[in-house]
């Protein structure tokens, strides 16, 4: 009886589409050690094989992410087998809904209905493709800073090679010290996703970078959400590489190599 239950749940368990891309040798080389967990899977590689992928969990289903971080393995069986009774539910309404369409093809709203589950359908399709191929486009983007200093003050510099100049707030020009050095002859309005009305221009301030020393000039915007930005301007003058392999901004051609922040 014990074993009739665990081949139910598995084949219930690869029923669900988080799990249809993970490796399912994991559940098959568990399954031959014959625990005795309710599963049949031994409790410390199901949950080893599963932190691997926490990061997409925690941005795609973020219950199910704390049941598999957590030790309760018996809880992870009923959120699966909750979550299987759910798309077995959708599935048939989806069926049922399908099948009184077709019953009249000629019906003006029923082919439109049938198109957009047929549209419906391709769209779920890609999304467990990009599931199994493209995993990573589903996780959180850590955005790019360094730790810098302007003008002798500490800050985290947001680095965006896709943006034209380098930027520092209003607010942030002030702390520095630097507001008194804003040319004013360089108002303007900064494009973007939006608008933003571009305060004036600091021609030169010195910039720390790691133990380094180097001019920068910044367009002042009077952004809030924006503190300091640097920009393509100055990572082209300074020879900068942004090496995304060993997570270092670095400056000088090489002569200076500082880690982009965690989190």
């Amino acid at each position: 009886m014990q074993s009739n239950n665990n081949l139910d749940l598995r084949k219930e368990v690869k029923d669900i589409p988080w799990y249809d891309w993970v490796d399912s040798q994991t559940i098959r080389d568990a399954w031959k050690t014959k625990r005795t967990n309710d599963l049949g899977l031994r409790h410390r590689r199901f949950q080893s094989r599963f932190r691997s992928w926490m990061w997409i969990a925690l941005s795609t289903d973020p219950e199910l992410a704390q049941v598999i971080s957590g030790s309760d393995l018996n809880k992870l069986q009923d959120v699966l087998r909750s979550r299987h009774q759910q798309r077995s539910v959708a599935q048939r309404q989806k069926e049922e809904e399908l099948a009184l369409l077709y019953a009249d093809p000629f019906d003006v709203e029923a082919q439109k209905k049938i198109e957009a589950a047929i549209r419906q359908k391709g769209i779920d399709e890609n999304w467990e493709a990009a599931l199994e191929h493209n995993p990573e486009g589903f996780a959180r983007v850590i955005m790019l800073y360094v730790d810098m200093e302007v003008n002798g003050i500490p800050l985290k510099a947001f680095v965006d090679s896709g943006a034209q100049s380098t930027i520092i707030s209003k607010s942030c020009a002030e702390r520095c010290g630097l507001l008194r050095l804003m040319d004013q002859r360089y108002k303007g309005i900064a494009q973007g996703v939006g608008q933003t009305e571009i305060l004036g221009r600091i021609h030169v301030a010195p910039i720390k970078i790691g133990k380094n020393f180097y001019p920068c000039s910044f367009i002042v915007l009077d952004s809030p959400n924006m503190e300091f930005l640097f920009g393509l301007d100055m990572l082209r003058k300074h020879q900068c590489t942004i090496d995304l392999k060993d997570n270092v901004l670095t400056v000088g051609g090489g002569e200076v190599s500082v880690p982009f922040l965690q989190g």
